[in-house]
C-alpha cells in the first residue's frame, strides 16, 4: 500500500476519504483482517493504471508486517 507503518484500519479510512480519480480497491488485508472498502464487480484502479478497470475484485496487502510469520497470515487471507 505504500506505507510501511500503516495498519489495516489506517488504509480502510484513508481509502475512505481520498479521492477516487486517484485510484481505488475494493479490499484491504492486513493485522488478521479483510475488509471492505468499496464495491465489487465495478471495476477498480490501481497498481498506477486502468488495466484493473474490469476486475471483479483489487485487494491491497499493507506493508507494515514485523515478522514473516504475520506477513505468511495476512498472504493467507489475501489469497483466499
Amino acid at each position: 500500500t505504500g506505507n510501511r507503518n500503516s495498519t489495516v484500519q489506517n488504509e480502510a479510512d484513508y481509502h475512505w476519504r481520498k479521492d477516487p480519480e486517484l485510484g481505488f480497491f475494493s479490499h484491504v488485508v492486513g493485522n488478521g483482517r479483510v475488509m471492505q472498502v468499496g464495491p465489487v464487480n465495478n471495476g477498480s484502479w490501481d497498481v498506477g493504471g486502468g488495466w484493473n478497470a474490469e476486475s471483479y475484485a483489487a485487494v491491497e496487502l499493507i506493508e507494515s508486517h514485523s515478522t514473516k510469520e504475520e506477513f505468511m497470515a495476512d498472504y493467507r487471507l489475501y489469497i483466499e
